[in-house]
């Protein structure tokens, strides 16, 4: 197994002026006075870090932080940011939304994205008869809501997460993303409880749909089913907006990234797992 980043800073070590005036107070004898000043001086200068590991099927992602600079609370939910961070999400429970990466010549990317409204979890109450969940019967609309509201549930999160400033562009980033994808959730949603493509021509961060992705509303016009209907903006749709100016541009910002770690003094070393 190949780490694939160690990121962060060491941990601090005793000055020259504190190891003086550890001498000169030990030999004047003051033996009270010496254990007292260093145990009002020493952790400021004594790093006890601590470790918090992501374990999944694929691959390990450990932390080293120092609980002075930043909660292990806090830390487990910044975390959830880190590019590294990917497969983990599906070991959250009650997890509202999901991410997709990749790491191309060591550089990481990832991005956050809304549950699809086909998500049907055999056994998970929030859910009915996932055995019967196509579009054209009776439980498709009303699971694909219940995934609709756990992603606006999942974005609501984000766009709340209390974070240090070197964390702006990332959050800037992963929720462009995200709400981007929740958008396209919602007009599909939207377009199956009613058959009216009306709703996938809405314009929508300056793209106009139906001038740019005229081949999609014409294949609708002539889809003999619901089942066609369905699957045209399912995937043709969606396909064709991403190929819009300016889509897929940007990537995940790992600068930013780096820049929290080394300012909270965190080290993060991930690992992929290889086959047994």
């Amino acid at each position: 197994m190949t780490i694939l980043t160690a990121l962060g800073r060491k941990p601090r070590v005793w000055s020259d002026d504190m190891k003086t005036l550890r001498t000169r107070m030990w030999s004047g004898g003051n033996l009270a006075f010496a254990v007292l000043a260093v145990s009002i001086l020493s952790p400021s200068h004594y790093v006890q870090t601590r470790n918090l590991t992501f374990n999944t099927v694929d691959d390990v992602d450990t932390v080293a932080f120092d609980p002075s600079k930043i909660t292990e609370a806090q830390l487990r939910q910044l975390i959830l940011l880190s590019p590294y961070v990917v497969s983990y999400f599906n070991e959250i429970p009650g997890r509202d939304i999901s991410a997709a990466g990749s790491i191309q010549a060591g550089v990481p990317d990832k991005v956050f994205f809304a549950l699809p409204l086909e998500l049907c979890v055999a056994g998970d109450p929030v859910y009915s008869h996932c055995e019967e969940n196509d579009i054209v019967g009776p439980y498709f609309l009303r699971n694909a809501r219940v995934n609709l509201e756990r992603s606006k549930r999942g974005l609501a999160w984000l766009q709340q997460l209390e974070h240090p400033k070197e964390l702006d562009p990332v959050v800037k980033f992963l929720e462009g993303e995200l709400s981007h994808s929740v958008w396209i959730e919602e007009t599909r949603l939207e377009y199956y409880s009613t058959w009216d493509d009306t709703a996938l021509k809405k314009i929508h961060e300056g793209v106009n749909s139906e001038q740019f992705c005229p081949d999609v509303f014409m294949k609708l016009e002539t889809a003999g089913s619901k089942e066609k209907k369905y699957a045209i903006a399912r995937f043709d749709w969606p396909n064709c907006l991403a190929k819009a100016p300016g889509k897929n541009q940007e990537s995940y910002p790992i600068g930013a990234w780096k820049q929290f770690l080394d300012a909270y003094g965190i080290t993060e070393a991930y690992k992929q797992k290889g086959p047994d």
